[in-house]
């Protein structure tokens, strides 16, 4: 057991609210590199994630991301953000790919969606993890449209 690793689970879970979905700590858990390609995203591990999605808790809490206009696939809250989002991946300018745990009416928990920083985009990429990993691309080549 990687004790660093459970502890940064622990806190993430921690600042969520709530557990962590157990396909999201099986790929965390699993040893070696997440299944890829993410294009120009990089896959978060659960440091990195806490610390993305503090940012973005900062951002919405200070009225930054909260007045950006949003449009949302159907089951996909038509949010600027959302503390129900565990960032996934990131592209280093804001969009991110997120497990999304507080879903719209008509969504699945456990949806994997694009969070679009620069086009106000909040698009369904899966079903779920497994489905989400099984595209090519995991769906963020196009991840500006």
């Amino acid at each position: 057991m990687d004790v660093a690793l459970e502890a940064d689970l622990a806190a993430l879970a921690a600042a969520l609210g709530q557990p962590l979905p157990a396909d999201y700590l099986a790929l965390q858990r699993a040893p070696g590199p997440v299944p890829g390609p993410f294009g120009a995203h990089e896959w978060l591990r659960p440091a990195s994630a806490l610390a993305q999605w503090q940012l973005n808790q900062e951002l919405h809490g200070s009225g930054t991301l909260r007045a950006l206009p949003v449009a949302a696939d159907a089951g996909v809250r038509a949010q600027a953000w959302h503390p129900g989002w565990l960032p996934l991946t990131h592209d280093g300018a804001g969009t991110l790919a997120a497990l999304d745990l507080a879903p719209a009416e008509g969504g699945q928990v456990g949806q994997v969606i694009l969070v679009d920083a620069e086009g106000g985009r909040r698009r369904r990429l899966g079903r779920d993890l497994a489905d989400w990993l099984a595209r090519p691309g995991a769906g963020l080549a196009d991840d500006a449209r």
